[in-house]
């Protein structure tokens, strides 16, 4: 699905979030929230990356906020376990 323009527009909420670290020489990160019929998209590209990043990005977010997602609910998580040593185990 495709919104249209107007539709996409009312439901963009523009964010300015203050960084603890400067990166890339900025200290505030800039970015849109699209809240979608069926969720959330993020469009945060940064303002060097030419026009055809960029609109990548964004249409990655316009598809989080329009398109039902064919794991929507379910969250998959990958995790490693570390195992803490004590004593005088040298290994």
């Amino acid at each position: 699905m495709t919104p249209a323009l107007d539709d996409l527009l009312d439901r963009l909420h523009v964010v300015a979030l203050p960084m603890r670290v400067r990166f890339r020489g900025i200290t505030t990160r800039e970015l849109a929230l699209i809240e979608g019929p069926t969720g959330w998209g993020e469009f945060g590209a940064f303002v060097e990356y030419p026009a055809p990043e960029a609109s990548a990005w964004l249409a990655s977010g316009i598809e989080a906020a329009y398109l039902e997602s064919p794991t929507a609910g379910t969250v998959a998580l990958m995790g490693m376990r570390s195992r803490r040593r004590t004593g005088g185990d040298s290994r």
